[in-house]
């Protein structure tokens, strides 16, 4: 099971409910600048008195890629995105007239990377090509980042046109909780390999760069140490900056404190031949858990998991494997466990008892 736990995607407007987000601010505030209705599926900015922008919140790190039709035929307009902080103090990338190139020479799609104080901009005629850098600048942060139309309604001033914004964290996406020297491969929707990772550190797990436009289609393949593939997810909608969890993975207390795979906990002693304890189990991720059982496993080479059982709330009984239905985002259920002293055993101050919890998912 591979989970997102973290989504890299901060921001996406694709301008297709005919409604424009509350997000964006429009300086000036005019409402004849723009319509989301007059050209289905798209955004459209009209040049005029003052220039117009729209503007949302600036991300301290982020990728921007903005898709738009915009010939613009007269030297008056320009059209793209801007960082702004202030007027005429302000970061712009722009489209502009050049009588040196074909009005069929446009940049479709316009990509803006900040890094710290680094804004790098990237450029590409179609879909299927290469990005071109375009520059990069060192600009102090502004607060806010978006749209912006230059120049009057004048002959030859085109409709500035948006396809989509869409804002995330980074090029990359991060795969955690695997076992260490698994290998991870990543492939495109076209079978081709994006890249092929093996597991160092289990817990910062492996990162996976790519420079398409999300969200892209992936398929993640897992295989063990012995490269004997044992997991692979269907098509993954994934964006810069995801995390995902490898395997189930519930949030786990016993007794109030929560449960870690490198720490010990002291259930207490022995009070009539028994040992009660409480365990809290959480899903705190968008999935469905379904049928969560519960069971104890060994603990190295102690037996003592042979005497953990779970009460089994339908009949009152204690059973070595309690089985608590489906766990939904948010849910916690209870279980009651108990230890069972084996007499035949040495005494409890020399030969402790020892376990693990397991807790199993469909």
């Amino acid at each position: 099971m591979l989970i997102r736990i973290f989504k890299g995607e901060i921001f996406s407007d694709e301008f297709n409910t005919g409604v424009l987000s509350d997000e964006w601010m429009l300086i000036p505030n005019d409402s004849l600048r723009y319509s989301v209705t007059e050209l289905p599926g798209y955004l459209k900015m009209f040049h005029g008195t003052p220039d117009f922008m729209m503007l949302i919140n600036e991300p301290e790190q982020y990728v921007m890629d903005v898709k738009n039709n915009y010939v613009p035929l007269s030297d008056a307009v320009q059209a793209g995105i801007i960082v702004f902080r202030e007027l005429d103090k302000s970061l712009e990338i722009l489209e502009y007239y050049d009588v040196t190139k074909d009005e069929s020479f446009v940049y479709e799609y316009i990509r803006l990377v900040k890094q710290g104080q680094i804004y790098t901009v990237y450029a590409k005629n179609t879909i299927s090509s290469s990005w071109e850098l375009l520059a990069s600048v060192n600009y102090e942060g502004s607060g806010k980042v978006g749209l912006i139309v230059k120049g009057p309604a004048v002959a030859g001033a085109s409709e500035f046109e948006v396809d989509f914004v869409r804002i995330y964290k980074s090029q990359e996406f991060r795969i955690v909780n695997i076992p260490i020297n698994y290998k991870v491969e990543v492939y495109r929707e076209d079978g081709s390999l994006l890249g092929g990772r093996r597991v160092t550190d289990v817990y910062n797990g492996v990162s996976f760069s790519f420079d398409d436009i999300p969200p892209v289609s992936l398929q993640v393949k897992v295989y063990n140490e012995n490269d004997v593939l044992v997991y692979q997810t269907s098509s993954l909608q994934v964006f810069g900056g995801d995390v995902y969890l490898y395997g189930p993975s519930l949030e786990v207390k016993i007794n109030g404190q929560t449960l870690y795979q490198d720490t010990d906990y002291m259930l207490g002693h022995f009070k009539e031949s028994v040992v009660d304890f409480e365990l809290e189990i959480t899903n705190p991720y968008s999935i469905l858990f379904p049928n969560v059982g519960v069971s104890a496993m060994k603990y190295g080479d102690n037996e003592g998991y042979r005497y953990v059982k779970f009460l089994d709330e339908s009949d009152g009984e204690y059973k070595e494997t309690v089985y608590i239905g489906d766990i939904a985002l948010g849910e916690t259920k209870i279980v009651k466990g108990r230890i069972f002293r084996n007499t035949d055993m040495p005494d409890l101050e020399y030969n402790p008892y020892k376990f693990n919890i397991r807790i199993l998912t469909d």
